[in-house]
């Protein structure tokens, strides 16, 4: 049996008990079991937790925010049912009434100013969309008042993230898991799963499943069997080979979504041999975009040219896709004195994208093509996290979404000006007092159409310096049976509490 098929029917057979429990026909209690294909990296706030959006969707299981986006990511109320708007860089929030934490005990606006105080203060993992709060203070019971530092129209969308734990317990080390979710996390088992249950004291309506059962099966081909077979409920990451075989099965439904999570090419500018402009603009010119989208996605993604997408604060409509030209990238890699034969190390995530590693063997294949010798370093995600952290890497696969749909957010986490960097995750070093200028002026521009053009300039100008390259847009894909789950997916696909519930009709 080839090595492929033995860790996928090991896999199968290590999930059989986990698949029969809470599976007997007429149960009141329903499970939800989900075949997910990486951990997260932690549970909120508390280490090793990292500003991943599939690690903080995750947490959106048994913590609440202030706000909340729907599933056409517009703000909604959450925690808060009302806010006002006393100015342009003051927001107010009321919290429901008879808020309780899953221990019972209740919420007050004390909980809330101190988790977002905490957020700024102990550099959380939600720091990056707290990081324009100047001041944050209780006005009563229930009310509270969030200031920022300038005026902010995208503040109150990221305090979506503004996650709720209480005021008693956010300097404790480690922070005791009690949120106000609609589920409380049971257990986590890193790198093989995590387990969530119903929570008795949640403000809403209550949640359709008992319980929901995150197994990590890492095997592509071996999580998708077990929907198939009736042993998990859904899975995530669906690769494009299997789509049209899950789609001629009557009892599974595939969604899919073109995505709004750019993967690219990060390159550290700061020292040689990116620090040259020729060498970045080489690599550029050297990648064959559309062979990543044919050969690897199986003609499933888009091109990608810059970090948004299509109808974000900032996209760029007329920037033209980077060119194909491998002779042009010879020469300007002999102009920066990089000689054939030179050898790169391209780091990456093996656990965190559609195709991930794949994706990096062809960009590697394709840069032998121009004479770089690129060694691939595919890494679990948080250990990739770590070495960009560091500092550690000249050329990196990574992601970026835009959860918030505002174009701000690419600039204020991955390239913040000199004196912002706290929360940031700038791992390509880049210093340029041209962009940091563009960004301030967008920053400080309340007029929404005025400060989406200054942010197209932004955008235009981090094109001109590549110090990232845009790859493609990562198709999304899960799977579901139909006869179990009910879902209404969101635009991202994330699979949140709120959207599933147990289908109706019998449950075989």
């Amino acid at each position: 049996m080839p090595a492929r098929m033995r860790c996928a029917a090991s896999l199968l057979l290590a999930f059989s008990a986990w698949a029969c429990r809470g599976s007997v026909p007429g149960t009141a209690e329903k499970v939800l079991r989900a075949a997910v294909r990486a951990d997260v990296t932690g549970f909120f706030p508390n280490r090793p937790a990292a500003n991943e959006s599939y690690t903080f969707e995750m947490n959106r299981w048994d913590l609440d925010a202030v706000v909340a986006l729907d599933r056409g990511l517009n703000v909604v109320p959450a925690l808060a049912e009302h806010w006002l708007t006393p100015d342009e860089r003051t927001f107010i929030l009321e919290l429901r009434p008879g808020l309780k934490f899953s221990d019972g005990t209740p919420v007050t606006a004390e909980d809330a100013v101190a988790s977002l105080q905490a957020g700024l203060r102990l550099e959380w993992p939600n720091l990056g969309y707290l990081r324009t709060i100047e001041t944050v203070r209780v006005l009563d019971e229930r009310r509270f008042e969030v200031k920022a530092v300038r005026p902010d129209p995208t503040l109150l969308a990221r305090l979506a993230w503004g996650f709720v734990l209480p005021a008693r317990a956010v300097a404790s080390k480690p922070v005791p898991l009690s949120g106000t979710g609609p589920y409380v996390l049971e257990r986590w088992t890193p790198s093989q799963g995590f387990t969530f249950t119903r929570n008795p004291h949640h403000w809403g309506p209550p949640p359709g499943f008992a319980r929901a059962e995150f197994k990590v099966v890492p095997d592509d081909e071996a999580r998708l069997r077990l929907v198939e077979s009736g042993e998990a409920d859904l899975a995530d990451f669906v690769p494009p080979d299997a789509w049209d075989r899950l789609e001629r099965n009557p009892h599974l439904r595939l969604e899919k979504g073109a995505g709004n999570r750019v993967l690219f090419l990060g390159l550290r500018v700061d020292r040689l041999p990116f620090s040259d402009p020729r060498a970045r603009e080489a690599v550029d010119l050297a990648i064959d975009r559309r062979a990543i989208v044919e050969r690897v996605l199986l003609g499933k993604g888009a091109l990608a040219n810059q970090l948004l997408p299509r109808g974000a604060v900032g996209f760029v409509p007329e920037l033209p896709p980077s060119a194909l030209d491998r002779e042009r990238a010879r020469q300007l890699l002999r102009a920066a004195g990089i000689k054939p034969g030179r050898r790169l190390r391209l780091d990456g995530p093996f656990n965190r994208y559609m195709r991930d590693r794949q994706i990096m063997e062809e960009v590697a294949r394709q840069l032998a093509e121009v004479g770089l010798q690129v060694e691939v370093n595919a890494l679990e995600k948080r250990a990739l996290y770590d070495l960009l952290d560091e500092g550690g890497s000249d050329i990196h696969l990574l992601g970026w979404a835009s959860e918030s749909g505002d174009g701000a957010d690419v600039f204020e986490v991955l390239f913040p000006p000199p004196g912002e960097d706290r929360g940031s995750m700038n791992a390509s070093g880049l210093v340029d007092a041209r962009l940091d200028e563009i960004v301030r002026e967008a920053q400080s521009s309340t007029n929404l159409r005025a400060r989406a053009e200054v942010l197209r300039r932004a955008f235009k100008r981090l094109s001109e310096l590549r110090p990232i390259l845009p790859l493609v847009v990562q198709p999304e894909a899960v799977v579901y049976d139909t006869r179990r789950v009910a879902w209404d997916p969101p635009v991202s696909l994330a699979l949140r509490p709120r959207d599933l519930r147990p289908a109706k009709g019998p449950q075989p």
